[in-house]
């Protein structure tokens, strides 16, 4: 999922290491390595309490509502910002 949601958002360098940021980094496959860590970057994962990210497990619901949450807020941030809107919250 986080390497679909980054593919929707245009591309940034990032200099964040997977295996760093979570415990078990190193499971996350090779092919969602470098979205996971612009995800990361951008706030839109965190992982675990425990540091771990456990990418061998799928998904919840509740995982995945989070998730789609901070994307479009994210989203509508990054796109307010480049209109010059100020978005009222209340």
């Amino acid at each position: 999922m986080a390497t679909l949601l980054d593919r929707a958002l245009p591309p940034v360098r990032v200099d964040v290491n997977i295996d760093v940021e979570f415990k078990d980094g190193r499971k996350v496959p090779d092919w969602a390595r470098e979205s996971m860590a612009r995800m990361r970057a951008r706030g839109l994962i965190s992982g675990y309490e425990d540091g771990t990210v456990r990418p061998d497990r799928p998904l919840t619901r509740a995982e995945l509502a989070a998730m789609l949450s901070r994307f479009m807020d994210y989203r509508n941030a990054k796109h307010d910002a480049s209109q010059g809107a100020v978005r009222n919250t209340r």
